[in-house]
């Protein structure tokens, strides 16, 4: 069963900010001019030490079943990209080298492929797909002149056996800017006699920038 991801820096965010109270007390009796001065010196003092802390958070937008399925969608291509194959490359590419441009019916730009990671993952997991996969310092997509180009030494193919073509979705929780989901599909793995059985994931979600965006890439 595949578990929850680290969230890291993809959480709830806050801002502290001061702001100074205005003291609203009176003095009940006064014999001299020295005692008034010396008092409305102290309640300036106390008016400019005295601070309130507010935490400033992102107005969350209601998460609904679309939203996550529109999300699980976008991951299964994901995974097939990054995890065990990849976007096919332009049948015209020049095979002697490393470097081969991805077919532009799939994504016309380098740009355009970026926005749709980042409209399924949160900033954190989004630049480890970007820039460090499959490892720190790789990248296995990368822009040569605003093109999307694959470097195939980071290409290549393993078996999927998780059929996601009619899963079942189970909303866990939602608190804050966080969701926590369970999505059920069917698995079969290779054996004499194969059986197909549940394959449950339970992830999460963060709404981050004004949308909903998962924490992490899962097969």
């Amino acid at each position: 069963m595949a578990g929850m991801g680290i969230l890291g820096a993809c959480g709830l965010r806050s801002v502290p900010s001061h702001m100074d109270k205005v003291g609203n007390g009176e003095i009940a009796t006064v014999s001299t001019s020295a005692e008034i001065t010396s008092e409305a010196s102290e309640s300036e003092e106390s008016s400019k030490t005295e601070t309130s802390t507010e935490t400033i958070t992102e107005d969350v937008a209601a998460i609904t079943e679309d939203d996550l399925r529109r999300l699980i969608a976008g991951n299964i291509k994901c995974n097939a990209w990054f995890g065990y194959s990849s976007l096919p490359t332009d049948p015209s590419a020049d095979l002697s080298q490393s470097g081969r441009q991805i077919d532009t019916n799939y994504f016309a730009d380098y740009a355009s492929f970026e926005e749709y990671i980042r409209s399924i993952y949160c900033k954190q997991e989004a630049d480890r797909l970007l820039y460090n996969f499959p490892e720190e310092g790789v990248q296995k997509y990368y822009d040569q002149d605003g093109m999307l180009y694959l470097d195939i030494n980071y290409d290549g193919a393993k078996g999927y056996y998780v059929d996601w073509s009619d899963y079942t979705l189970t909303i866990d929780s939602v608190e804050g800017n966080l969701c926590t989901f369970t999505a059920t599909a069917t698995v079969e793995w290779p054996a004499d006699e194969p059986q197909k059985e549940p394959y449950p994931v339970t992830q999460t979600a963060i709404f981050e920038d004004g949308r909903w965006v998962l924490t992490e890439l899962f097969e």
